[in-house]
C-alpha cells in the first residue's frame, strides 16, 4: 500500500498529464475534418468532400471507414492529404455509412460523425 504522503504527488502528476487533454491547450492529435459531406453520387461510387483538419498538426493522411447498410464489418481506406475522395466499387441502390479522421505523426484524430448515402439505381 502507498503511503498517504505520496498521494498529493500522484494527484498533481495526473492533473498535469490530463490537463492538456481536458482543456485542449496542447493538441496531442490532429484536428477533426469539418463539413464532411457527400458530393456526386453514381450507381457504383460516392464522392466525399470536407474541409481539411487544422493544418498546424501537419496532416499526413486521412483514414476513411465505411460500411454497407447496417453491417458491422467496415472497410478502411487510407490516402494522402486532400479535401475529397471518391469511394468506388460500390453496389447500386445500396445505402452506405462513412466516417473520416485525419492522421498526423502524432497519431489519428477523432472521427467525424457518420454520414450516409444511397448509391443511384443502376441504369438499364
Amino acid at each position: 500500500m502507498m503511503p498517504a504522503s505520496h498521494l498529493p504527488i500522484l494527484l498533481s502528476l495526473s492533473t498535469l498529464l490530463l490537463s492538456p487533454l481536458l482543456t485542449g491547450s496542447l493538441a496531442l492529435f490532429p484536428g477533426q475534418p469539418t463539413n464532411f459531406q457527400v458530393g456526386e453520387v453514381s450507381d457504383t461510387s460516392v464522392e466525399l468532400t470536407w474541409e481539411p483538419a487544422f493544418e498546424k498538426e501537419g496532416i499526413i493522411s486521412y483514414e476513411l471507414h465505411y460500411r454497407e447498410g447496417r453491417q458491422e464489418s467496415q472497410v478502411k481506406k487510407t490516402f494522402g492529404p486532400t479535401s475529397s475522395y471518391v469511394v468506388e466499387g460500390l453496389r447500386a441502390n445500396t445505402e452506405y455509412f462513412f466516417s473520416l479522421a485525419a492522421v498526423s505523426n502524432k497519431g489519428i484524430g477523432a472521427f467525424t460523425n457518420e454520414i450516409s448515402q444511397r448509391t443511384s439505381q443502376a441504369s438499364m
